[in-house]
């Protein structure tokens, strides 16, 4: 009886590390899915953003105003994002 519970213990321990480890692995995939595809697409967001502004001409004031918002916008989402990755990778 002794031995089927430490089989039975072992076996908990065994399962729950490997559900621990399948957990982390899919968070790390996760993490580098957002790192790569929404994080790039953000970066190439902003340096779009940067070129309309730089070739805006200067009497266009109402569309600097709305890139400067978009790209406070953009400048929130990308932390977000960088939070989030760095929360769900595995430590």
């Amino acid at each position: 009886m002794e031995k089927n519970i430490n089989k039975s213990q072992k076996e908990r321990q065994n399962l729950s590390a490997h559900l621990q480890s399948a957990r982390e692995e899919e968070r790390s995939l996760i993490a580098g899915e957002l790192h790569d595809t929404v994080g790039q697409a953000l970066a190439m967001l902003k340096m779009d953003l940067f070129m309309l502004e730089k070739y805006l001409p200067q009497d266009q004031k109402k569309y600097f105003e709305k890139i400067q918002s978009m790209n406070v916008l953009l400048d929130h989402t990308i932390q977000a994002i960088r939070r989030i990755y760095s929360e769900l990778r595995p430590t």
